[in-house]
């Protein structure tokens, strides 16, 4: 039992040295990307600390989305910059299916215990997204297993359990990210500003416009804020 802990444990450390190589690798090619998820949820932050304590009145389910969505941010970005990819297309499911719910919610078409309905209630373009994030979250497409947990080293390749730094997926992923922290955005100030009567400040909307420029000159997002 001793040795299967050690060689456990070694495992592990041995797996978590391999993500922070891969995440260091990572920020450091995407900073432009980085910094846009930072200002971003800071954002929503600022905006959160300007309406937590007030009472109100009525019970909404966008207000739990909400958080549901800024609990799983962290583990989010953690999944990508850290080389789990098939893991952070299954958590961008997620976000894109609880994005779809508040959508869907606030047209009157929400049905409790049914998947969203990405395909006829998502923001447009989002669905196309999820349907690529279908083929890296499961094991059904070999060539997108073989291409996430693969190596090659010289003359040297084949599968590996260790994290690998694929930059063109974690790029595209990691874009995702930053138009779905817009999103979660978007959708908190307005339900913030109806509820609570707390619009956003001058300076957060220069922070938002900036992180939008930013997506724009690198081309992942159109001048209607879509891919």
């Amino acid at each position: 039992m001793g040795t299967e802990i050690s060689l456990a444990q070694k495992f592990f450390e041995n797996h978590y040295n391999h993500r922070k190589r891969v995440r260091e690798q990572c920020e450091s090619d995407n900073k432009s990307l980085v910094k846009v998820r930072d200002d971003v949820v800071s954002v929503i932050v600022s905006h959160h600390q300007r309406i937590a304590g007030i009472q109100y009145k009525h019970e909404d389910n966008r207000m739990h989305l909400i958080a549901q969505l800024m609990t799983g941010l962290e583990l989010a970005y953690v999944s990508i910059v850290e080389g789990l990819l098939a893991q952070a297309a299954n958590l961008q499911k997620q976000q894109i299916e609880a994005i779809t719910a508040i959508a869907e919610i606030e047209r009157g078409r929400r049905k409790d215990g049914s998947t969203p309905n990405v395909k006829n209630s998502a923001p447009p373009g989002f669905y196309k997204q999820y349907q690529a994030l279908n083929n890296a979250a499961h094991p059904s497409v070999a060539e997108m297993v073989e291409q996430l947990n693969h190596f090659e080293a010289g003359d040297k390749s084949g599968p590996t359990h260790a994290p690998q730094y694929y930059p063109e997926h974690a790029r595209i992923l990691l874009a995702n990210h930053c138009i779905y922290t817009l999103n979660i955005w978007r959708n908190a100030a307005r339900i913030f500003a109806n509820t609570f009567g707390k619009e956003s400040t001058r300076e957060e909307l220069d922070t938002i416009n900036t992180a939008i420029q930013t997506l724009m000159e690198g081309g992942y997002i159109k001048l209607n804020n879509q891919r």
